[in-house]
């Protein structure tokens, strides 16, 4: 299942015989694509910009149950990069142990002030299976791993619904994101806003996307993605101050188009 919710965007559309090769990948545990591609982003975090980009994205599944997977921007769940170990599989669903991002790092200087907080990290409980022609995605971590705070915690949730015409896959997903006060205090209550506490909250959004199989190995992907902020981000005087300063948007937005050889 694993293999099939990484590549099967990507493969699935193709001939039988690249069918066949798509099996022969799950076989060997593991794909690698590297390709080019063109990308917009913009909201709180950057100012809007389009870039010409190298990609890289892939996963391996070892036959002791440990994993690795790097899926880019292009994935309909979570893009991090996880490592894993899976302990329970059923015919529709599959458990994982996974360590994996619950927050990202950001430095910014607004002003004559320079504001950083380090990277979140989470060992959690990830579910994820087939129900009634949907794909969900499940993550509980009651632990978030980040020196300089105690007692966070995380969850996500993504539902996806797969479709094909012809030989293009394509995708639509919504989600939610959400982050206990404990995160979001570091991330936006700190220094030198000391008098903010920010409530914890979900990131919504939604993803839109497509893959075709060109030839054997090589594809053509794409995505469009939205994403509301939780309100405890937002109401922060530090977000307030980090837009206003850099006159970004308030919310996120991602358009991506690359071309890829799979291996």
């Amino acid at each position: 299942m694993k293999t099939h919710l990484l590549i099967a965007a990507s493969l699935m559309a193709a001939s039988s015989a690249q069918a066949k090769d798509t099996d022969s990948k799950k076989e060997s545990h593991g794909y690698l694509a590297i390709g080019v591609g063109v990308n917009y982003n913009s909201g709180i975090y950057s100012n809007a910009k389009t870039s010409f980009l190298t990609t890289l994205h892939g996963a391996y599944y070892f036959s002791n149950g440990l994993f690795i997977e790097f899926p880019g921007r292009s994935e309909k769940f979570d893009p991090a990069l996880a490592l894993g170990y899976q302990f329970y599989e059923t015919e529709n669903w599959e458990f994982d142990a996974l360590l994996s991002t619950a927050h990202g790092r950001i430095n910014y200087r607004f002003g004559g002030t320079r504001y950083e907080r380090n990277t979140s990290s989470y060992l959690g409980i990830r579910a994820t299976g087939d129900v009634f022609g949907l794909q969900i995605r499940a993550i509980v971590a009651p632990k978030v791993i980040n020196s300089d705070y105690s007692d966070g915690s995380y969850a996500s949730l993504w539902i996806s619904k797969p479709w094909q015409y012809k030989n293009w896959h394509f995708y639509s997903a919504v989600g939610a994101q959400y982050r206990n006060s404990a995160i979001l205090d570091y991330y936006y209550g700190g220094a030198p806003f000391k008098g903010y506490d920010a409530k914890g909250g979900a990131n919504l959004g939604v993803k839109l996307g497509f893959s075709r199989a060109l030839t054997e190995n090589w594809i053509v992907d794409g995505h469009v993605s939205y994403t509301k902020y939780a309100s405890g981000i937002m109401d922060s005087p530090i977000t307030k101050a980090i837009v206003s300063f850099n006159d970004r948007i308030e919310h996120g937005e991602s358009i991506g188009l690359s071309l890829s050889y799979v291996f």
